[in-house]
């Protein structure tokens, strides 16, 4: 019986290799002519052992090793549901983004015209990694707990950069000597990160100006609407 196994063993193999070589052929062009067109009919498991066959010859056979039983059909679902996970990454990412632009533009509006006018120029003008390293050092010494609200926690760091100088320096022209490679060289993930939340909220929301006026009324027009359903509630619950 051993004997049998091994023959019809051997008897698979040898008609999956002639199906191989025949591919191979066809692929080739040696068997193929200007007139004469060939046609081979393989089942789907006769595919499979073509293409396990082929990527062992290939650099990448221990890649493909794991995924030899994988057949084309579930390779196809699988490529569909990485198409759909990769749409709900990129929906959640844009949400979270849009979240915190909103939080930012939010916080920034509800500063003093002074300190929004410092803010925006040091946002602008340096590297926002080291307007993050000065405003974690501020939080951890000023409001360890959090609970400043967010313009007040905003004012103590604008003014520990006053008091650097940060908001009198000509950054057009210290940028040149004091950042003399791009961000993206330097491997500065959190400046990279900052204006790449600022500029997916500002295309998205159809602002081109930075911490725009615009969104500011927007906010107002927001706060009053609540407002009027805070008393209304309480009117009718008066």
């Amino acid at each position: 019986s051993f004997v049998l196994r091994s023959r019809e063993t051997d008897s698979k193999e040898d008609r999956s290799t002639s199906l191989f070589l025949q591919a191979v052929q066809m692929l080739s062009g040696k068997r193929r002519s200007r007139d004469v067109r060939l046609t081979l009919q393989l089942t789907p498991e006769q595919q499979q052992d073509i293409v396990n066959r082929y990527a062992r010859t290939r650099w990448y056979s221990f890649i493909w090793y794991p995924f030899r039983n994988v057949t084309e059909r579930q390779f196809k679902w699988w490529r569909r549901f990485a198409h759909f996970a990769l749409l709900i990454v990129a929906l959640f990412g844009l949400a979270v983004a849009l979240l915190l632009y909103y939080r930012e533009v939010e916080t920034v509006l509800r500063l003093s015209p002074e300190d929004r006018h410092d803010y925006q120029k040091m946002v602008t003008g340096m590297r926002y990694s080291e307007i993050y390293r000065l405003s974690m050092e501020v939080f951890q010494k000023e409001d360890p707990l959090e609970a400043l609200p967010a313009p007040a926690r905003y004012h103590l760091l604008i003014e520990a950069a006053r008091k650097k100088g940060w908001h009198r320096v000509d950054w057009e022209l210290e940028s040149r000597t004091r950042y003399p490679r791009s961000s993206l060289e330097d491997m500065d993930f959190i400046h990279l990160f900052y204006w790449s939340i600022i500029y997916i909220g500002s295309l998205v929301t159809g602002g081109g100006e930075l911490f725009s006026d615009r969104f500011g009324d927007l906010m107002e027009v927001q706060e009053t609407q609540r407002r009027r359903e805070m008393e209304a509630n309480f009117v009718e619950h008066g």
